[in-house]
């Protein structure tokens, strides 16, 4: 069951290119104003985008509206976002990189911000690459304007915090239900920001409030019982002096089993996953080579860390094909390598770890992998051997949480 990793590749990228795309009703307005309805393709973003793609009614073409002709987008009730030239500050949180000075170091930019709730004031968030600011106007009004919180290097070396969002709040956004007791205890985090302009656009107004946070609970965790079946090969190569001896193993197949705990990541439609999967594995064979044999019994917990990325053949998401890559750290026990030789003694393993790909497909709770370890080496302890570790396998899974 060796597999030719050349026609893995190949599948990798033909299932990529060939899986649905889940495109969901939606508009965007042009520079103009005209108001287009479409079906966008919801990426589900993690940063803001400056572009996005979608499809006329009636139309299977796939077409891209960017920033520099679209004033505005939204998908369905669950995501707006609209066209903002703002100063911006993009001060570091990192220690290694944070700014001396206190004020924001403000610089113009033209962005799409989520709008993530709208009444008399609206709050809007910008993300990129870890950074994340929020910015907020009044309803009536076409400035926006950056809520400022910043990390400083004070003189002495130490770190400090400019928490301006504060008072901007307190100045700008007044109300009989809001104290700057109250105002001093908001975070600059969604929630409390949420939470505020909620409690002032509900405060002596008539305006409709309304909210873009989903705040349906995501599932984040699977736990995966997992079975298979290995087979696995190993070639020696021993030199020692003037002499040299590659010793062929005999390829067997061998049962694993484990467990599998996966994480699905906060964005771009759980298509994102990490996982670690704990799982016994064993190789007992014997291999020969000029009048000498040898006998090998390996067992270890293989320990697979790695990324998991899904294609959604269905809008529920319950059939789906997935791809793998991780790298697979190993701990033998009770393992050796005898030889018939009186010359060689038995030599306990030491293994080393390899990368492994994976290709597979669920539906519900079930799955089954196909996966392909690379070259492992497991004498890493004794220098006058080489030697050439891998294996394929066929993975059987049932989801039970």
């Amino acid at each position: 069951m060796k597999l030719n990793l050349t026609y893995i590749f190949f599948l990798l990228f033909t299932v990529s290119s060939f899986s649905q795309i889940i495109f969901e009703k939606g508009y965007f307005i042009t520079n103009s104003g005209e108001k287009v309805n479409c079906q966008i393709k919801n990426m589900d973003w993690k940063s803001n985008p400056k572009e996005f793609i979608y499809k006329l009614p009636r139309s299977r073409k796939q077409e891209t509206a960017t920033i520099s002709n679209v004033t505005e987008f939204g998908i369905s009730t669950t995501a707006k976002y609209v066209r903002a030239t703002v100063n911006i500050d993009r001060s570091s949180n990192d220690a290694n990189k944070i700014s001396t000075t206190k004020s924001p170091i403000f610089k113009e930019e033209t962005l799409f911000l989520k709008t993530l709730i709208e009444g008399d004031a609206i709050l809007y968030s910008y993300e990129d690459r870890g950074l994340r600011r929020y910015f907020f106007k009044q309803k009536d009004e076409s400035e926006f304007t950056q809520l400022v919180f910043k990390y400083y290097l004070t003189q002495t070396n130490e770190i400090s915090k400019n928490f301006y969002y504060k008072q901007q709040l307190w100045n700008a956004l007044k109300c009989s239900k809001i104290s700057m007791s109250k105002i001093s205890k908001i975070d600059y985090k969604q929630k409390d920001l949420l939470n505020f302009f909620t409690l002032y656009n509900n405060c002596n107004s008539d305006t409709p409030v309304k909210s873009y946070v989903v705040t349906k609970k995501r599932k984040f965790l699977n736990l995966t019982a997992k079975v298979g079946i290995n087979q696995s090969s190993l070639t020696v190569n021993r030199e020692v002096m003037y002499y040299e001896n590659e010793m062929d193993f005999d390829p067997k197949t061998s049962i694993r089993f484990g467990v599998e705990a996966e994480i699905l990541l906060p964005f771009n439609k759980n298509k994102w996953s990490l996982f670690l999967e704990p799982t016994y594995h064993a190789y007992k064979s014997t291999g020969s080579s000029g009048g000498e044999t040898a006998e090998i019994d390996y067992k270890s917990i293989e320990l697979p860390f790695g990324v998991r990325y899904y294609l959604f053949l269905d809008k529920k998401g319950n059939s789906k094909i997935f791809m793998n890559l991780a790298y697979v750290a190993d701990i033998s026990f009770n393992s050796l390598l005898k030889s018939s030789s009186p010359y060689f003694p038995d030599l306990e393993l030491k293994t080393a770890g390899n990368l492994a790909i994976g290709l597979g497909f669920k539906l519900k709770n079930y799955s089954i992998e196909v996966r392909h370890d690379f070259i492992r080496g497991i004498l890493e302890n004794h220098g006058f051997y080489t030697e050439e570790y891998s294996k394929s396998s066929i993975i059987f899974g049932y989801k039970f949480l």
